[in-house]
């Protein structure tokens, strides 16, 4: 075999054969999905639109965080069942069908991503993990700003993402992440999957892939958190800037 000929082989064998088109319904007929983040905007939209088109699914353990005097389910029959974006399914489903539809398939679980294993409760991590029912954990949640706090940023988007891995992990299930910012509407065809590990990491263009390490990063800006709030809560510092404030102020 010539080199062209072996050349040719290697493309095609990188082409996906021919396949028969996936039937959704059936694939999300009786599944049961752990789902963060359907309070924020995508969310509730992608949770409407997935109740709405696939009602046939099984359960959605829908993470909620609680507040100081509101409970997760109390805080999700409150502040998000009454928005527009579930109205579709208050169409499909009038009256009082709608809640009963809704308390049928969503079950509101207080946790939160901050926090390991999502803050969800271990004994039911650990029934759910027994029984292996969880098909897909979903995470459509996330601090979405460009450039927002690096705190709150490491919070959320790191530790959280890796939270969500750990529970994944425990429970031996897929999991389906997504980002505000790769929401690419109405496009076709296949959409290429690439290991950001190699690249495209920040300054790919400049660094090479042995140059860059995610963990590094997190632990390095970690540490420039840790060191700006030691200095915003030395006293001394404190008094110098108040003393600062006070003269500009007159």
């Amino acid at each position: 075999m010539s080199e062209h000929d072996s050349s040719h082989s290697a493309e095609q064998a990188l082409v996906p054969a021919e396949q028969a088109p996936i039937d959704v319904t059936a694939a999300f007929a009786g599944k049961n999905l752990i789902v963060l983040g359907a309070t924020g905007f995508l969310g509730k939209v992608w949770l409407s639109m997935l109740l709405h088109r696939y009602p046939g699914i099984g359960t959605i353990y829908n993470v909620v965080r609680s507040r100081k005097n509101v409970s997760s389910e109390e805080r999700w029959w409150a502040e998000v069942v009454p928005s527009p974006v579930f109205d579709p399914l208050r169409e499909q489903y009038p009256g009082t069908k709608f809640e009963a539809f809704m308390r049928e398939k969503v079950v509101p679980i207080d946790g939160d991503a901050t926090r390991e294993l999502l803050g969800i409760d271990p004994a039911l991590i650990d029934k759910l993990a027994a029984d292996g029912s969880i098909d897909a954990i979903v995470n459509v949640s996330g601090v979405v700003d460009f450039n927002p706090p690096l705190d709150e940023a490491l919070t959320v988007n790191a530790y959280g993402a890796r939270h969500l891995a750990a529970l994944a992990k425990k429970l031996n299930t897929a999991v389906m992440h997504t980002s505000t910012c790769f929401v690419v509407g109405c496009r076709d065809g296949v959409t290429e999957e690439r290991n950001t590990l190699e690249f495209p990491f920040p300054r790919a263009d400049e660094l090479d892939v042995g140059h860059w390490s995610a963990e590094r990063e997190i632990a390095e800006c970690s540490d420039l958190v840790e060191s700006t709030r030691r200095r915003a809560e030395d006293a001394p510092r404190q008094s110098h800037l108040l003393d600062e404030a006070k003269r500009n102020l007159r």
